[in-house]
């Protein structure tokens, strides 16, 4: 569905619905394709970086998904504690991986789960 509407017009939020759709379907890598394009769109939104952290966390690529969340959270004016949230989760974690680790699925990350349920009822066509 994200699919065909892009084909008529780009948005940031468009970009950023599809990632999550990925992310629900364990597709980190198009999640992350699909995030950065909603950044590359619109640098200061700070929703495109909490799905790259999303989409980096899904991957197990913890540095990245740090970056991603520390990022947003300079972007963000209001929905502060769902960046942090994540931040302070994989603190918590304390393993960071880097960009060639291991990209196993894990669970899809709560901040998704939680912020999205209703933007990704649709799948990624």
């Amino acid at each position: 569905v994200y699919t065909q509407a892009l084909k008529l017009s780009e948005s940031r939020e468009l970009y950023s619905n599809r990632s999550v759709a990925h992310l629900r379907a364990a597709n980190g890598e198009e999640a992350v394709k699909d995030a950065q394009k909603a950044i590359s769109l619109d640098k200061h939104w700070w929703r495109g970086y909490q799905r790259l952290g999303a989409a980096y966390e899904l991957m197990q690529q913890t540095k990245e998904a740090k970056d991603a969340y520390k990022t947003g959270l300079t972007f963000a004016s209001t929905n502060k504690e769902q960046l942090a949230g994540a931040l302070k989760r994989l603190e918590a974690i304390g393993t960071e991986t880097s960009s060639t680790a291991n990209t196993a699925v894990i669970n899809v990350p709560s901040i998704i789960t939680s912020a999205a349920a209703a933007s990704a009822t649709a799948a990624a066509a």
